[in-house]
Formats: structure tokens, C-alpha cells, sequence
């Protein structure tokens, strides 16, 4: 009797083990299959973007990489585009593209985010009047090179605050009332599989794109009763110019092999607005598990970078 209570005992551990094990490391695998077969079994939208949120869209950070992907998504879906970024020069490049492209209208705001609260009021004068159906919080930025916390630049740790956690914030408070009088709009706001850990040497980085998850999952629950969608988009490593960090580290040649360039995001994105509260579909699904097997290689690649760095600096000294 003692002896069958203690088979079905062990039975039962290893029962349980075995379960946490499955949880641990399939999550992943579950989440991206699941994402990736929603959108054939959710009824189909017959409504256009400019139907379900309105006529114009804004988009920070949109002369490069992701954020130029969705201004020429959404311009090819009939939306206007608001383009806000620092360089008057590529705004109008972008913008001039754009109209000529698609035959829709445009409108630029040069604005440099990393100078924090100031800013604001210039966009709120200068976004009056525009009915905001879709705002894209994309713009980012990030240090140069891995590095210590302390050893970094405040220059350069309160542009990180005010571009990646300053300017989603205030943007959306922005946009948000209007959005709620006409019952109408979405906010997309672009993270990074950053959030899903903390990352040694790019420790601030991370923690704001934290911010950002937190930020969109809580307006999500605010906003569902004013019939305003509220996306949360966490690519992984995606080729753009906030990522140069990587290409120009000793770990470029191996993390470069799972980088998909930015163009080749713009699709599948877009195909889950609206269905998905969560986007972290990326091409290649084995990034997500890479990314949740391999976070003790990340680090051990980020130190590496950052000794490569601190050689660096004592070589140009």
C-alpha cells in the first residue's frame, strides 16, 4: 500500500514537472501559432481602415525602417499621412513620395522628441483641426553601444526617456480626445522583444520598451468601451537605424542571419490590425523562441560588445 502511494506520488511530480517544462519552453511556439492562425478564423472586416478609424493617420519617427513602412502602408490604403520627425529635408522627401504615389494628402511636422515637454504644444497647434483616425507611435532611439548604466551620457539617458517613453505618452494624450468624441481610432504603439527581458548594458533601452508594453496593455482595458483599438507591435531585430547597434557590433555577422529588413514586415503587420491587441509576429518563427532559449547568450553578446566598446574608446583616447 505504502509503496503504490509512493509510485502514484512520483507518478504525479513527474506529472507536474514535465508540465511546467512544456509551459516554459513551448509558450513561445503556442503564441506564435496561435497569432499566426487567428486571423483566418476571425470574420473578415468588410470596412476599409479609412471606414473603421477615420481619414488621416500620424506617424512619428517616419523617414526610416518601420515607420516609413507603415506611412506608405497606410497611404496605399487611402489614409492621409501626418509625418513627424526631426529632418525637414527627408520629411519632405517622404512626403513628396508618398502623394506622388498614392494620390493621397500629406502633411509634415519637423519636431525633435528628445527635447521632451516643449514640444508639445507645437504639435497639439499644429495636429488642430486634423482628425486623427490612427496614430503610430514608432519614433525610438537607443545608446550607440552596449555599456554600463552609470557610464553612459545623461544627455543621452534622458533622450532615451523622452523619445521612447516621453513621446508615446504624450502623443496619445494628444490624439486620445477627439478619438473618444467620435468613438473612433486606434493607437499603435511599437515596442520591441526587448520588453519581454531585462538586457545588461542596454538597461534603459529595455526597461522603456517595458514602458511602452505596460502602457498600451493598460490603455487597452480604458479604451475597449470608447470602441478605440489600442495595438501593441513587438518586433524583434529588424534592420533600421535605432538597431545600428547591432550592425556595428562583433555579433553582427551571426544576429544579422535573423534580421529581417523592415520592408519585409509591412504586410503581416497589417493584416492583424484590428484582430491582434498583441503583434509580435515576425517572418521567421523561431525568432520569438530564439529570443525566449537564448537570453543568457544575449547577454554574454552584449558584455562582449561592450568590452569591444571600452577597447574602443581607449584606442581613440
Amino acid at each position: 500500500m505504502i509503496l503504490s502511494l509512493a509510485a502514484l506520488g512520483l507518478t504525479l511530480l513527474g506529472a507536474w514537472v514535465c508540465a511546467c517544462w512544456m509551459y516554459e519552453n513551448l509558450r513561445s511556439l503556442v503564441q506564435i501559432v496561435v497569432a499566426m492562425l487567428t486571423p483566418y478564423f476571425v470574420p473578415a472586416e468588410n470596412k476599409t481602415l479609412v471606414e473603421r478609424y477615420g481619414k488621416w493617420a500620424v506617424i512619428t519617427g517616419c523617414t526610416d525602417g518601420i515607420g516609413r513602412q507603415y506611412a506608405f502602408q497606410l497611404a496605399a490604403r487611402g489614409l492621409n499621412i501626418v509625418l513627424i520627425s526631426r529632418t525637414p529635408e527627408k520629411l519632405m522627401a517622404v512626403a513628396a513620395e508618398i502623394e506622388q504615389r498614392h494620390q493621397v494628402k500629406t502633411k509634415w511636422i519637423a519636431a525633435d522628441f528628445s527635447l521632451g515637454r516643449p514640444i508639445f504644444e507645437k504639435l497639439r497647434q499644429e495636429l488642430a483641426g486634423v482628425p486623427v483616425g490612427i496614430l503610430v507611435n514608432n519614433v525610438g532611439t537607443n545608446t550607440d553601444f552596449p555599456d554600463d548604466f552609470e557610464t553612459a551620457s545623461e544627455d543621452k539617458l534622458w533622450e532615451i526617456i523622452n523619445v521612447n517613453i516621453g513621446a508615446a505618452t504624450m502623443m496619445t494624450r494628444l490624439v486620445l480626445p477627439e478619438m473618444k468624441q467620435r468613438r473612433q481610432g486606434a493607437i499603435v504603439n511599437i515596442s520591441s522583444g526587448s520588453e519581454l527581458q531585462p538586457l545588461p548594458y542596454l538597461t534603459i533601452y529595455a526597461a522603456s520598451k517595458a514602458y511602452v508594453r505596460n502602457f498600451t496593455l493598460a490603455l487597452q482595458h480604458e479604451l475597449e468601451p470608447f470602441g478605440i483599438t489600442c495595438q501593441l507591435v513587438s518586433p524583434l531585430y529588424v534592420t533600421t537605424k535605432v538597431s545600428n547597434i547591432v550592425a556595428s557590433s562583433v555579433v553582427h555577422s551571426a544576429v544579422s542571419q535573423i534580421m529581417p529588413a523592415a520592408p519585409a514586415r509591412r504586410e503581416p503587420v497589417w493584416q492583424v490590425v484590428g484582430l491582434h491587441r498583441q503583434n509580435a509576429k515576425v517572418e521567421a518563427g523561431v525568432d520569438m523562441i530564439y529570443y525566449k532559449t537564448n537570453q543568457k547568450y544575449s547577454c554574454r553578446s552584449l558584455k562582449r560588445t561592450q568590452l569591444v566598446n571600452e577597447l574602443r574608446k581607449l584606442l581613440s583616447a
